[in-house]
């Protein structure tokens, strides 16, 4: 008998579990027996990342019809698809009335293996309405995938009113 030695290399990436075959041949003496392949499995120990807002508020979106991001990041490189969901949880704008939002809600975002980082664009409508000091929308994060939810798992977009008061 003889032993066949395997080093394996600790990484920080989050992956499905690999595989080694090691397969037996060619014996010196000419004798093989029946059992000439094995398998190792190398076990994913690494936690999965947080995905999360990058700023629990935004910078105020001026009601002017110009598209403003809201950052979302992975705490780290993923190997495996990570996916969230964005839901518009309240706040006093109206989504397709104060704003519209790339790809509706509730949105899935997905960060494909080695993205870090995605935006959702919301744009606010420009109406001849006095809303005030302005209007806030506040999504949510929920249900990830491959991931956790992170500190900032909400975010407050407020929009600007550029309508004068009426007299």
């Amino acid at each position: 008998t003889a032993d066949i030695s395997l080093n394996v290399t600790d990484d920080a990436i989050v992956e499905t579990d690999e595989t080694v075959i090691v397969d037996i041949s060619n014996p010196s003496a000419g004798y093989l027996g029946t059992n000439t392949q094995h398998t190792y499995t190398i076990n994913d120990d690494d936690d999965p990342p947080t995905v999360a807002f990058d700023l629990s508020t935004s910078a105020t979106a001026d009601e002017t019809a110009v598209a403003h991001n809201m950052a979302l990041s992975l705490s780290a490189v993923s190997g495996k698809t990570v996916s969230v969901t964005v839901t518009d949880s309240g706040g006093s704008a109206t989504l397709s009335g104060d704003y519209n939002l790339t790809g509706g809600t509730p949105q899935t975002v997905s960060f494909n293996p080695g993205e870090t980082t995605k935006n959702i664009t919301i744009t606010p409508i420009v109406d001849g309405t006095d809303e005030g000091t302005g209007e806030t929308v506040i999504f949510t994060l929920s249900s990830p995938s491959n991931a956790t939810i992170g500190a900032i798992g909400t975010h407050t977009a407020t929009i600007t009113d550029d309508d004068g008061t009426p007299t």
